[in-house]
């Protein structure tokens, strides 16, 4: 079996082939999908992507699942996991509803829920709101942000808070020798030094320059998706047999090896890394 897993992040598994954008490791492949897939035609048994297609553009999609299509074997299994716009808006119109009702005590589930809706492809700054709403000191509806967010989203409150409490720490002990450092860090690296001159030319305009620079950084959504509209596209992209399916559920007999759609918790018990996804399969015509 020859499995490939693109715009992986830091879950994929050595035993498949793994492309990001950006590699942090000797196991995956450091490549722009937005250029293809380096790969020759039907090669793979199954093409995998959690969380990638809502990061392209509307007409970067088919493109890129037309690739997904060319690199597959005939009737190999494309699995794709996204955003389920329909979850988000169900359950924002029904928070809203009881909202309406009288029900006050919902009003930060409605808050978060707006944040799911706006916050990733309005932001202008890495974390957005999102992660501003996480840096709370005490965060009023957080079991219902980590059930919707899952294993993922109890990470980024455990690693986020930390960080940045540490920042927080090193501000108040800030004097002139770690002023000096600081100095040093921009003198030895290029990247701060051609930032320093970007903002002395740009002047005010630099600003727009950050803001651009950040929504073509790839963080963004870019569109969002439901079951007819994936389905529509996965059909015009080359796929047939296409249906929904569960995290724990594929075409794949041996998907449930993979662990990538799910993981033990703290618990020790199976749970579903992105709670609230669209997750769709199709094979290759």
């Amino acid at each position: 079996m020859k499995l490939l897993n693109l715009g992986c992040g830091s879950r994929y598994r050595r035993d498949w082939t793994n492309v990001d954008f950006q590699s942090y490791s000797s196991h995956v492949l450091s490549w722009n999908l937005k250029n293809g897939i380096p790969f020759d035609d039907g090669i793979f048994d199954l093409v995998y992507h959690s969380h990638v297609l809502e990061h392209f553009q509307k007409s970067e999609a088919k493109p890129f699942l037309s690739e997904c299509c060319r690199v597959l074997k005939p009737n190999g299994v494309l699995r794709v996991v996204v955003p389920d716009l329909e979850e988000i808006v169900s359950s924002y119109l029904s928070v809203l509803s009881k909202l309406r009702n009288g029900e006050e005590s919902l009003e930060p589930c409605y808050d978060w829920l707006m944040l799911e809706m706006f916050d990733q492809t309005t932001r202008n700054s890495s974390g957005g709101e999102m992660l501003r709403h996480l840096l709370q000191e005490s965060i009023p509806n957080i079991q219902y942000v980590l059930e919707r967010g899952g294993k993922e989203m109890i990470d980024i409150v455990n690693s986020k808070k930390s960080y940045f409490h540490d920042s927080l720490k090193e501000m108040e002990h800030f004097n002139l020798v770690s002023l000096l450092r600081k100095i040093r860090f921009v003198v030895k690296n290029p990247k701060e030094i051609k930032r320093f001159l970007i903002k002395l030319i740009l002047g005010q305009e630099y600003e727009a320059w950050e803001i651009g620079k950040f929504r073509l950084s790839g963080e963004v959504h870019q569109w969002m998706y439901d079951e007819f509209s994936l389905g529509r596209l996965l059909s015009q992209s080359g796929f047939d047999q296409i249906k929904r399916v569960s995290p724990f559920d594929s075409s794949l007999s041996e998907w449930q090896n993979y662990n990538l759609d799910i993981e033990c918790d703290e618990k020790g018990e199976i749970a579903v890394y992105k709670p609230n996804s669209l997750i769709m399969e199709g094979l290759k015509s």
